[in-house]
């Protein structure tokens, strides 16, 4: 999985929050993360697909594309200043598909970055950061610090091999803390191997 921008990343606005003052969201909440690129301003792809939508809408998203994944989720890719992409192209993950802008209906230039399981349901969204395994926060984010997080210490890769071979572990977050409910998973699932 890819971030949409190389190098640094500010999050301004996270998913499920309330319209700013005068504006109206058609899903009642904010139904994506919004991203600004400091070092960049060009969007990649998060991931491979097709392009189903690349179109404008100037009362809403603006420029927008929208990649269909293998996966089988929608992402949509709004506000662009400009699209590089064409309906039934073929992306690769990390592929520049187009520019940060504020077209549409914006209070600045970012990208609205949504997920969602049905294309033409809006009702099916899930959390960009979330699918994205980031941190749920706004401010700065460097894709170079969330990369190191993903790696797994050499003094421990035969036990997190291990403990991902058994079913103890999803194998994401090796720096991550864990919370006492994935203790109590991770405890009943050891048990359960005896």
């Amino acid at each position: 999985m890819n971030l949409p921008y190389e190098g640094k990343i500010r999050v301004t606005k996270l998913y499920g929050t309330p319209p700013p003052p005068g504006f109206t969201y058609a899903a009642g909440k904010h139904s994506g993360m919004d991203l600004v690129g400091v070092n960049s301003k060009q969007i990649h792809a998060i991931a491979s697909g097709t392009v189903i939508r690349s179109s404008y809408d100037p009362t809403g998203w603006g420029n927008y594309v929208v990649i269909a994944q293998p996966d089988g989720y929608s992402c949509i890719y709004a506000h662009l200043n400009k699209r590089n992409v064409k309906v039934n192209e073929k992306v690769q993950a990390g592929q520049a598909i187009g520019m940060e802008g504020n077209t549409g209906n914006v209070t600045g230039s970012h990208l609205h970055l949504e997920m969602r399981k049905v294309y033409a349901d809006r009702n099916t969204t899930i959390d960009p950061a979330e699918y994205l395994q980031i941190q749920k926060k706004t401010g700065d984010l460097v894709m170079g610090k969330e990369k190191e997080q993903d790696q797994v210490s050499d003094w421990a890769k035969d036990a997190w091999n291990w403990a991902k071979e058994k079913g103890l572990l999803d194998g994401t977050r090796p720096k991550e803390p864990i919370t006492r409910e994935e203790m109590a998973v991770i405890l009943e699932r050891l048990v359960a191997l005896k």
